[in-house]
């Protein structure tokens, strides 16, 4: 698995990316859908499958895994790990940068390859931005190839938000969108 954690040394403490989807009964998951069920922690679909006739008894300890009709699903723990970034608005207009999340991306059992991350599903006029030295901003980002068995196993990522601000952006608490991270997996 590849996540963005928030320190650069075992054992990982690993940022959370809101649910994607909303947990439902009878719904199909693909693989790695994240849900919040209400309960105060997420999960992530290890099995890719469609959910039973009534809810599951979800896990509180991270790791540990529930079956769900056809999928199953893993505790990854608080949703009080949410990646949090901070910015304040004016109607004086002028473009602002939001304060900046220092992450670690981290390669946990093989090797990937053809690593990229991306922003998706961002709120008009609010910008999102990833950079691997925190000085050349981007959209996307394709990090150098990872392998848990190496000294690579850890690249830094950092993540902010940039608003122009014409006094059409309201001010207020915003988002985070999607996170993705995409990657070819070979064993290690």
């Amino acid at each position: 698995m590849l996540g963005l954690a928030k320190n650069n040394t075992y054992p990982y403490r690993y940022y959370r990316i809101p649910a994607n989807k909303t947990h439902a009964v009878s719904t199909e998951f693909v693989l790695r859908d994240i849900v919040h069920p209400g309960n105060g922690y997420f999960y992530i679909c290890t099995v890719a499958g469609t959910s039973g006739g009534s809810a599951p008894t979800w896990p509180t300890t991270e790791g540990g895994t529930v079956v769900d009709g056809t999928a199953t699903w893993q505790c990854v723990g608080l949703t009080t790990d949410l990646i949090s970034i901070g910015i304040t608005l004016t109607n004086a207009g002028g473009t602002l940068n939001s304060d900046t999340v220092s992450a670690q991306l981290v390669a946990s059992s093989y090797k990937y390859t053809d690593i990229t991350i991306t922003v998706s599903n961002e709120q008009p006029g609010i910008d999102w931005k990833l950079s691997l030295n925190n000085v050349d901003w981007f959209d996307s980002l394709t990090p150098a190839d990872m392998d848990a068995l190496s000294a690579n196993v850890v690249t830094p990522v950092y993540i902010r938000y940039v608003i122009n601000n014409n006094s059409t952006v309201p001010t207020g608490v915003y988002s985070t969108p999607d996170i993705n991270i995409s990657s070819t997996e070979n064993p290690v």
